[in-house]
């Protein structure tokens, strides 16, 4: 079985209402990449592009709201789609990866303690072992933070090539 990376990029973010997904298929996953600015407010949207796409797999960045009431917490915020596990990512503006529920997974948090809001998981395909990351860098990231994204970034090329 051979490993295997997809990589999806959107660099044209327009602060728009609706969601503006992007699609990609890899290996016969269908995998859709979306900004949601907020996503407790689109999930209907969401569920019915993920349905009529056929989508297996959902990345999903800036889940949470951009200034948190001071009475909430980012774990108030649970989303959940029938027939999809979530994995879920709190730091800064939030992640997200839905899965059908068909689908094996590992979640790999070594990546994940280089850079807060980031995810990473191992998906279990017949044809290969496909790794995904869901990277969000905030436009007010520290330095410290940059060097710490430069660090996964040249594991990421050590580790799987990327």
């Amino acid at each position: 079985m051979n490993d295997c990376k997809c990589l999806i990029c959107n660099v044209n973010q327009d602060n728009s209402k609706t969601i503006k997904p992007i699609f990609q298929k890899h290996k016969g996953i269908n995998i859709m990449y979306t900004n949601t600015d907020v996503l407790h407010n689109k999930l209907e949207e969401l569920e019915l592009i993920a349905i009529q796409e056929k989508a297996d797999i959902i990345a999903i960045t800036e889940t949470l709201l951009k200034n948190m009431p001071a009475d909430t917490k980012p774990e108030d915020f649970v989303f959940k789609i029938k027939g999809y596990n979530s994995i879920l990512n709190y730091n800064g503006r939030g992640l997200c990866f839905f899965l059908k529920e068909n689908i094996e997974f590992i979640h790999i948090l070594d990546y994940e303690s280089y850079f807060k809001t980031s995810i990473f998981l191992q998906i279990k395909n017949s044809d290969c072992n496909l790794t995904l990351g869901l990277i969000y860098r905030s436009p007010n990231t520290t330095q410290q933070e940059n060097y710490n994204l430069i660090d996964l970034m040249v594991l990421l090329q050590i580790k799987i090539n990327l």
